[in-house]
């Protein structure tokens, strides 16, 4: 039995035609945390918290210094081949706090270029307690209707969980006419580890985008 959210999402975009084929654009949708930050590793690895009062230590950012990079370049190619949105199952305004706090080059990348962020759980969790994934379905859906939804053929979703995943999936029962792509990273990345998988994601994204039909991309490495 399909979830609330998929069937109000499916009710809502039945009544937009499909977008026109073949016309090239693309909607690409980024996780946070363990994504774009490393935070199970600065919050369980290194026992940093946002609300600390304290800066970063020195070899902390040594570590974490080369996911930001990876990352502005990973959503800098990602412009380039479509609109950009970073969607959080996380509160609103944590991704603000969470990257001025550890990753300042990231939190200035993402207010200069007038990237959107969302927190699905701030839009959907009143309606739909305790259902991440339809949380993440209700906002795909919503970005998918924003005012230049019928010129979108291409949804990339790139997370390190298995709500994004599954959310990807859901989208392609409510929005037959998309061609959905989800890019799943390891979970629980150390540092080095997320600013590879971003490095391979950077690499990739330009064939990614231009493949018909639906695709799952494993990241290990």
């Amino acid at each position: 039995m399909e979830s609330y959210c998929v069937q109000q999402a499916f009710t809502e975009l039945q009544s937009s035609p499909c977008p026109v084929q073949d016309s090239g654009k693309t909607l690409i949708v980024f996780d946070w945390d363990d994504t774009l930050l490393p935070s199970t590793f600065l919050t369980y690895g290194c026992g940093l918290r946002v609300s600390d009062d304290v800066p970063v230590p020195e070899d902390v950012g040594g570590r974490i210094d080369p996911v930001a990079e990876a990352a502005v370049e990973a959503l800098s190619i990602a412009m380039q081949h479509g609109d950009v949105v970073i969607v959080t199952n996380a509160e609103h305004g944590w991704v603000e706090m969470s990257s001025d706090k550890f990753l300042p080059r990231i939190n200035h990348f993402i207010r200069e270029n007038g990237i959107t962020v969302v927190s699905a759980r701030s839009a959907f969790e009143e309606e739909i307690p305790d259902s991440p994934v339809d949380w993440k379905i209700g906002t795909f859906s919503q970005q998918v209707q924003s005012s230049d939804r019928k010129s979108y053929d291409n949804l990339v979703v790139i997370g390190d969980d298995e709500c994004e995943r599954l959310a990807g999936h859901a989208m392609s029962r409510i929005a037959p006419c998309l061609s959905i792509k989800t890019v799943k990273f390891v979970r629980k990345p150390e540092p080095s580890q997320l600013a590879r998988q971003l490095g391979l994601l950077a690499q990739s994204l330009s064939d990614l985008c231009e493949e018909q039909g639906n695709h799952d991309v494993n990241f290990i490495v």
